[in-house]
């Protein structure tokens, strides 16, 4: 329990990271594409160095992302093999399984938007702080949705499960 909760953590601040990096790297292009000759070296160093450290903690993001979701599915499994190997007449409820699977495709948007954020951050020459602001604003938009529909699955599959209890005790 305690990893699950270090690499949650984890995976929080890489997240918060990450937008910070895409803030830096929108300030550095938003100054390389308004700036004179002379500094668009060493302002193309900065960027450069924004990009790979964007990457890293990208990277690191990914990694603890996968394993938080191998040790919910490979327990999620352990279980269901356990009912098998027991030869306990009752099956893992089918809510399970679709909350498994939803909530682990939602999160894995969370990081689909970030990327995407990044690559259009790391990929874009010319840039105003209007563009930034709408970037900012639909990545919240994106959060947002997948915040709620993230709680709202969770919410059905628990009220799924007790229904059919419920339905089995009668």
């Amino acid at each position: 329990m305690a990893l699950m909760a270090a690499l949650q953590g984890a995976l929080v601040v890489s997240g918060y990271a990450i937008e910070m990096e895409i803030q830096a790297l929108y300030a550095e292009t938003i100054a390389l594409w308004q700036s004179q000759a002379p500094r668009k070296t060493i302002q193309s160093k900065n960027a450069l160095l924004i990009q790979i450290k964007l990457v890293f903690l990208l990277l690191c993001a990914y990694l603890c992302h996968t394993i938080i979701w191998a040790i919910l599915i490979t327990k999620f499994r352990v279980l269901e093999q356990a009912l098998i190997d027991c030869q306990n007449p009752s099956v893992m409820p089918p809510e399970i399984v679709i909350i498994i699977v939803l909530e682990c495709a939602l999160f894995s948007m969370f990081g689909i938007v970030l990327t995407v954020q990044a690559l259009k951050a790391m990929f874009i020459t010319q840039i105003t702080p209007e563009y930034t602001h709408l970037q900012w604003a639909n990545v919240s938009t994106w959060y947002t949705v997948l915040s709620l529909s993230a709680k709202l699955i969770l919410e059905w599959g628990f009220i799924q499960l007790l229904a059919s209890a419920d339905g089995a005790s009668d």
